[in-house]
């Protein structure tokens, strides 16, 4: 519970330090692209269905010795093949539809309509590879790992939101 609790009050914190930065640097019509990037980011947890709540329930069966190791394997490489699946049809997706985007939808921006579809396309490839890393933390959950979850979380949280202010 205290590993759970640390971990989401880092994240609220990195949080309320970093957007007002990111601000000053981006400016508050550039930072609409972080803004959108957050809503793909909510929208994305949608993509799943529901396989990752099944996954971590599985997993907790398995911990409890009610099924046999083999068919937890099978089961965690038919969700990551199906996440990776979806995630290349968002990435896909996205790369088709930046165009419509960047001209008709995020047009006045001080960015180029180049640099407004690449954020975009890096943008689905990040959901993409968030949406796999969170079948892993999902799995260490259910393993009882929340204190090795919360490290996880933390450290990768912290790269984020102040790697990207130094980027």
């Amino acid at each position: 519970i205290i590993a759970n609790n640390i971990g989401n009050a880092w994240n609220v914190i990195t949080l309320l330090v970093a957007v007002p930065i990111y601000i000053q640097y981006l400016g508050i019509e550039n930072y609409s692209m972080v803004a959108f990037f957050s809503i793909l980011g909510a929208w994305s947890i949608l993509l799943d269905f529901g396989l990752r709540a099944t996954l971590e329930r599985q997993i907790s069966k398995f911990y409890a010795n009610n099924y046999g190791e083999n068919e937890i394997v099978s089961l965690l490489h038919s969700v990551e093949l199906f996440i990776i699946f979806i995630g290349s049809l968002v990435v896909i997706s996205t790369w088709l539809a930046s165009d419509w985007l960047a001209y008709i939808w995020l047009d006045d921006l001080t960015l180029s309509t180049g640099e407004i579809k690449k954020s975009f396309i890096f943008m689905s490839f990040i959901i993409a590879f968030r949406a796999v890393e969170s079948i892993y933390s999902r799995a260490l959950l259910a393993l009882h790992k929340q204190v090795l979850q919360n490290t996880i979380s933390i450290i990768i949280v912290t790269i984020q939101n102040f790697g990207a202010i130094g980027i």
